[in-house]
């Protein structure tokens, strides 16, 4: 099989390798279409903390199971088509133990900690497999992963029906969370800079989208909530400006879920959380948001595909990720064929 391998920060390589057997509780996966990710990116520009080189990336997928290990007793079969969550835990420590797997003390993400998806095949647990629902293709389901993460940052953020939310960020990131936050009666606004972004997020269903650029944030957070501040915020950014902002813009008692990674430390206004009273949460992987998130698939009631913004051959994998890198205006999820 054919692998592509980040050896170093900005230099990949296609390897041949031998297909892997799954062993037992595990599953051969024949992938066929993985996303690029943020993260991928980060470890691509050599400023992802977690990921060690070499490494097969990829953690956000689509594919069908191509073979079962030895034993196997369960719902899936061969030919199934197929997600896979890719947060690996330990199950024995005090996280796994009080059902938050995303954040065991040795967690492992496919892609970054161990070789991912960026490869025609791969083994995984098969207690981290979804089945596909009929009528969903194989790229619109290489979203689930990242619609995932919008939902656990809602869960974190406590979103729910009258909220007003804001979101600071109008990546692909930021746009899942929105999809997941509007399936709920709520008002949504969003920040950027990038004008393209905003427009899909209004394509998306925001109710107000700001430019930074050209209008202040500040200003349109107290006219979009009545000077009440939002009673849930999503920062999906990870800068010390963005990150005081979501303290600022939130409304006494409301809730704050930080989901921008930042390299360095941060000077926090401790001051406001205390005088607001606020949840504040970090929103990290998902915590099994997988299934709600199939479900809202096959109901109809989320539609991510306008997030596609462009599809390569795996094998155009550095092209791929270079106009992920340096067209921000025009790109939103790029995806891989295998």
């Amino acid at each position: 099989m054919k692998a592509i391998v980040l050896v170093e920060p900005g230099k990949f390589v296609i390897e041949e390798r031998p297909v892997p057997e799954p062993g037992p509780g595990e599953a051969l996966i024949r992938v066929k279409v993985a996303g690029l990710c943020g993260s991928d990116l980060h470890g691509f520009r050599g400023t992802q903390p977690f990921i060690t080189y070499p490494r097969v990336m990829g953690h956000e997928f689509s594919g069908e199971i191509a073979a079962l290990g030895p034993g196997y007793k369960g719902p899936f079969q061969e030919g199934d088509r197929v997600v896979v969550d890719p947060v690996v835990n330990c199950g024995r420590c005090y996280a796994c133990r009080t059902g938050n797997h995303n954040v065991c003390r040795e967690v492992q993400v496919l892609g970054v900690h161990r070789d991912g998806a960026f490869a025609e095949y791969l083994t995984v647990r098969t207690d981290r497999i979804h089945k596909i629902p009929a009528g969903l293709d194989f790229s619109t389901a290489a979203l689930i992963e990242p619609l995932s993460i919008g939902a656990e940052a809602n869960r974190r953020a406590s979103v729910r029906d009258g909220d007003q939310v804001v979101i600071i960020g109008a990546g692909p990131i930021g746009l899942v969370s929105l999809l997941i936050a509007k399936t709920k009666d709520t008002q949504v606004m969003i920040t950027d800079r990038v004008q393209s972004r905003l427009d899909l997020a209004e394509q998306l269903g925001a109710d107000r989208v700001v430019n930074i650029d050209k209008e202040d944030p500040y200003q349109a957070v107290e006219e979009f909530t009545n000077g009440e501040g939002a009673g849930a915020v999503i920062e999906a950014v990870g800068l010390e400006a963005t990150i005081r902002q979501s303290m600022e813009f939130v409304a006494p008692s409301g809730r704050v879920a930080l989901l921008g990674l930042s390299e360095g430390e941060l000077k926090l206004p401790v001051i406001l959380l205390i005088k607001k009273g606020v949840d504040f949460h970090g929103s990290r992987l998902n915590c099994n948001q997988f299934p709600g998130v199939i479900s809202l698939l096959e109901s109809g009631r989320i539609d991510p595909r306008p997030l596609i913004s462009r599809e390569y051959p795996f094998e155009q994998v550095e092209e791929a990720m270079r106009s992920f890198d340096e067209s921000p205006e025009e790109v939103t999820k790029v995806l891989l064929k295998f």
